[in-house]
This record gives C-alpha cells, structure tokens and sequence, in this order.
C-alpha cells in the first residue's frame, strides 16, 4: 500500500521560507548594503580596532602638536636680552665669552628645533623667520668662539671689525624683506623686525667706525643699537 500524500491544502498553506527555497536565504537590499558596510574596512578602521581607541582623521595629525612659537619666541628673547647687556657692559663686564654657549644652544638649537616644527604644521612664514634666526646665532656663535680661529684669519683688528660690520649688513638687509613680509600679520611683529632690523645697521655702523679707530663712536653707536632690543 502506498503512503498517503499530503493533501493539496497543506502543501499551499506553506511559505517559501518553510520550503527551503533559495528566496528564505537572500537578504533584501537594505541588509545587503548593511552587511557590505561591516565587512569593508574604511580609514582608520583598522587602527581603531587594534592600535588607538580614539584614532585621528587622516591628515589632522598636526593636531596633536603643541605651538612650536613659544620655544622660538623664548630663546630669541633670551639671547637677544643678554647679548644687549653684555654689549652694554653691565656691571663692568666687557667680555663676551659668557654668551657662547646661549648663542649655540639657546638660540641655534632652539630656533632650529622651532623651524622644524614649524614647517610640519605648514608655517612658511614663521619656518623660514625661526630657520633664519637659528642660523644667524650660530653664525655669530662661531665668530665669538675660538675653536674656529676665525679673529686669527685677519690680519689686523680693523679688518676683523670691517668684516663683521659687512656681516652685520647682510643680516639687516634679510631682517628688511622680514619686515615688509610682515606688514600683514600684525603689529607686535612689525615692531620685533623693526627693532631687530635697525639694531643690525646701528651695530654694522658700530664695527665700521671701529675699523676706522673711531672707538667712542663705535661705543655709542653700539649701545644704541643694544638699547633697541633690550
């Protein structure tokens, strides 16, 4: 005897999904497009999982940086403060040998480190400025320490002085474009060049009269353009 089949009644009261037809197991679009999202790994998906619980947009990493200007702005004041007093002669100091290491360290290593940071956040103007300062104390670094004979290069003290009143020059002329560039920035800046750039042609002046053994005109002249950034 053969087994009853199921009445016809039965078998259309039955869904797909009771069937096992292939439809039970496709997901619609809305599942799809959201299954989609949590296997593909977006930007920093990855580092969010496994590295950082709070991962930086991609290119916003300059974020997490401080303000570099302060170190900059720190070290210029700190050398440009005692170089001014020395220059004065203040309590009777008429050496300069106590500036050598605030020149190399404080000012060259300082402005550079600023420099650098201050490119990665993409600061021309304020790179090029810190770069540059750095670079001049290390260059007047150089000329006060005698490692580097270079007083001994010339052949009288008149030359030396004619020499670096030429350096001074040079400087003061770099410190001019600093200067017009900084016309639109704000006002404290322009003063700072302003100060700096004549402080430069005053001690230029200064070097060349005492060159020519016009000493008390070299002294005048030099604590004049100490006075301006002390």
């Amino acid at each position: 005897m053969s087994a009853p089949k199921p009445s016809s009644s039965h078998s259309e009261d039955l869904q797909p999904a009771e069937l096992g037809t292939p439809q039970a197991l496709d997901p619609s679009l809305e599942e799809a497009i959201l299954l989609k999202r949590l296997r593909t790994l977006r930007g920093n998906d990855y580092e969010a999982q496994y590295f950082d619980n709070k991962p930086v947009p991609r290119g916003q990493n300059y974020r997490r940086l401080g303000n570099p200007s302060a170190l900059g702005i720190s070290s210029f004041s700190v050398c440009n403060t005692l170089t001014a007093l020395l220059l004065l002669q203040a309590r009777g100091v008429a050496h300069t040998n106590v500036n050598v290491g605030i020149l190399w360290f404080m000012g060259g290593v300082s402005s550079w480190v600023t420099c650098i940071f201050e490119l990665i956040l993409g600061n021309t103007f304020a790179y090029c400025v810190f770069g540059s300062f750095g670079g001049y104390y290390f260059a007047f670094a150089c000329t006060l320490t005698p490692a580097f004979s270079i007083a001994a290069g010339y052949s009288s003290p008149e030359e030396l002085s004619n020499a670096i009143g030429i350096f001074f020059c040079v400087w003061g002329v770099l410190w001019f474009i600093f200067l017009l560039a900084s016309l639109r920035t704000n006002a404290i800046f322009v003063w700072i060049f302003t100060t700096v750039d004549a402080t430069a042609w005053l001690l230029a002046a200064a070097y060349f009269q005492s060159g020519g053994h016009n000493v008390e005109s070299a002294l005048r002249l030099q604590k004049v353009g100490k006075d301006m950034t002390s």
